[in-house]
């Protein structure tokens, strides 16, 4: 009798221990934090500070942000007259523009969630390409350079922003190299 009560102990802790391993593993791919007693992380420290947006704040965030973004951008077009004279400001308002539209995604996904994404495998070198135009467009304009120099170091960041968006769209790279290919006749 003993050995058997023992069996359905050992069968219940398992099939137990499953449901939490499963209930774990869902509650961290919605972004639920598992409340088992464990040592609090950097990242549980940063949830802390910043309090849990509601779906509806996330998207107004987003939105907000995001046409913020286009607008700073939209300003840089104005100044693109003095980029001769004053560079800076035409690079630094285009370039802000482009940063403030990326940080938009951060309120949908979280910023954690956004910058694991945003350095997977896959879309590494395209985020490398498009932050490294970023840098070398400021750079360039703060350091006086040629302006056609900085000219074509923004068509590089618009390729670089292209090429990065395409990354998250499904086949979206593979559409627009086939896309250019057949265009050119390549």
């Amino acid at each position: 009798l003993s050995s058997t009560f023992y069996q359905k102990q050992i069968i219940m802790t398992s099939i137990s221990d499953g449901f939490s391993d499963v209930k774990r593993k869902v509650s961290n791919y919605i972004g639920v934090p598992d409340n088992e007693d464990e040592p609090e992380t950097i990242m549980d420290e940063i949830r802390g500070i910043c309090p849990t947006l509601t779906l509806k704040q996330r998207w107004y965030g987003f939105g907000i942000c995001f046409a913020l973004g286009w607008f700073i951008s939209f300003l840089s077009v104005i100044f693109v007259g003095s980029i001769v004279t004053n560079p800076a400001r035409f690079a630094f308002l285009y370039t802000t523009g482009s940063l403030v539209s990326i940080c938009s995604t951060c309120f949908v996904w979280g910023p954690c969630k956004q910058c694991k994404r945003m350095f997977k495998l896959h879309r590494i070198l395209a985020t490398g390409m498009y932050l490294g135009a970023m840098i070398l467009t400021l750079y360039l304009a703060f350091t006086q350079a040629n302006p056609i120099l900085i000219l074509l170091a923004i068509l590089l960041q618009f390729l670089a922003m292209c090429w990065y968006v395409l990354s998250w769209i499904p086949y979206g790279r593979k559409m627009a190299t086939k896309c250019v290919e057949g265009m050119c006749n390549c």
